[in-house]
């Protein structure tokens, strides 16, 4: 019976996972079937045997569980530094234990034999151990979570900003990836006295991300919703990934954006001329719809590269000239519900190089208005600006992890989808 028990649901879930064409369908083999096997094989020796059935039942269980323990790390090895920089959410230390625990549970349960009754009894003494565990997480977590050994992480990105190919700002973009936010900073009398932003808490308003006004109230309703942002801040600063929803906007306590330092205007960060991010849109047509436009586009710039336009424009896209432009997949962040954007990352190496990166896009857009674009550009080896180094020197070495400090360039356009002419901005 208990081999009939786990080989039926091995072939109830095999046959629609095999049907439907899933990798996974060895699971219920590994969780099942060997399981099954296990068990029936015991079933027939127990009688002469049951040292060897008892062999074979816990040679059954293991394969399952060393799987799912190698399943468990890799979950753990992925888990752990997303986490870690996705805390300007919510803090990820109960996350990680919750994960910690199941793992425990899960990969040592089936090796385990069930207890007897008589240890319910003793619930008393559990019910004391979580106790004790919720009181020492309480202690812990009013602790410094940061040490040399592991510093708080930080994203500072000098940035220089152009808008129609023109100078426009420069400024220190940094984030938090801890749910600590810069608290830190703030508290650290010379990094709160070098970035004034920081000690102020001053909010950004993403000035270069187009206003959409907000729908009329409900029914019931009186009041109206403020305008809302789209784009969210892709098209103002210099996104490495897609994760504006997670870091959020510079409202000044997980993230600001500082255009003094030390009471001096933030110079740009020395880019070199052959690599500074340019858009060249070097033709137009119409499009397969009606009302849409075909634009060929030739980005150049540094190895790291992002390109970011608006849901709401962009219909299909390509990055080789020999490839045809193929609807985006929407993106819909839990984290940002309202986002309408389309975000993709371009690299042709690790940087350092003297040549420039070149791409051939196209992109087609609905509408005859100019489309909003931003192409960024991301230069790791400029990580020793004058600003930089400013910042790194005022933070204790627990508040500065060698990690995402580098400079990063924005070419934010109003691209014209009309006429065939070339147009560049550089």
């Amino acid at each position: 019976r208990a081999a009939a028990a786990a080989l039926v649901p091995w072939l109830l879930a095999l046959l629609p996972m095999q049907a439907c064409g899933l990798g996974s369908a060895y699971l219920p083999a590994y969780y099942l079937g060997v399981n099954g096997a296990a068990l029936l094989g015991a079933a027939v020796v127990a009688v002469s045997s049951p040292a060897a059935a008892a062999a074979l039942q816990l040679c059954g269980a293991l394969l399952p569980t060393v799987h799912a323990a190698e399943l468990c790390r890799q979950l753990i090895a992925v888990l752990l530094p997303i986490t870690a920089r996705s805390g300007a959410v919510l803090p990820t230390d109960p996350l990680v234990a919750v994960v910690y625990a199941v793992t425990a549970v899960c990969t040592s349960s089936v090796l385990v034999a069930p207890l007897p009754r008589r240890v319910a009894a003793r619930s008393a003494g559990g019910l004391g151990l979580v106790a004790v565990c919720c009181v020492c997480f309480a202690l812990g977590s009013r602790a410094s979570p940061f040490t040399d050994a592991t510093p708080k992480r930080l994203v500072v990105q000098h940035i220089y900003r152009e808008l129609e190919g023109a100078p426009h700002s420069s400024g220190l973009w940094v984030s938090a990836f801890d749910f600590s936010g810069l608290r830190e900073l703030r508290e650290t009398p010379a990094a709160a006295a070098l970035l004034p932003a920081v000690a102020a808490r001053t909010p950004y308003a993403c000035d270069l991300d187009p206003l959409t006004p907000a729908p009329p109230p409900a029914a019931g309703r009186l009041l109206f919703d403020p305008p809302v942002r789209p784009t969210g801040c892709y098209l103002s600063l210099p996104f490495y990934f897609p994760l504006g929803g997670v870091l959020g906007t510079p409202d000044g306590q997980g993230a600001v954006f500082a255009t003094t330092v030390a009471g001096r205007s933030v110079k740009p960060p020395p880019i070199p001329q052959r690599k500074r991010v340019r858009i060249e849109r070097t033709g137009a047509a119409p499009g397969p719809e009606p009302g849409s436009r075909t634009l060929s586009l030739r980005v150049s710039g540094p190895s790291h590269m992002g390109v970011a336009a608006p849901e709401t424009r962009l219909l299909a896209w390509s990055f080789a000239a020999a490839e045809a432009p193929r609807p985006p997949v929407p993106r819909r962040s839990p984290f940002a519900p309202d986002e309408r954007l389309h975000f993709a990352f371009l690299t042709c190496g690790s940087g350092g190089g003297a040549e420039p990166c070149l791409w051939d896009l196209t992109l087609v857009v609905n509408g005859s208005a100019p489309l909003p674009l931003a192409v960024t550009g991301h230069y790791p080896d400029i990580a020793d600006t004058p600003e930089l180094e400013a910042l790194s020197e005022a933070l204790p070495t627990e508040l500065r992890a060698d990690w995402h400090w580098f400079s990063s360039m924005v070419q934010r356009v109003e691209l014209p989808v009309g006429g065939a002419e070339t147009v560049a901005y550089s």
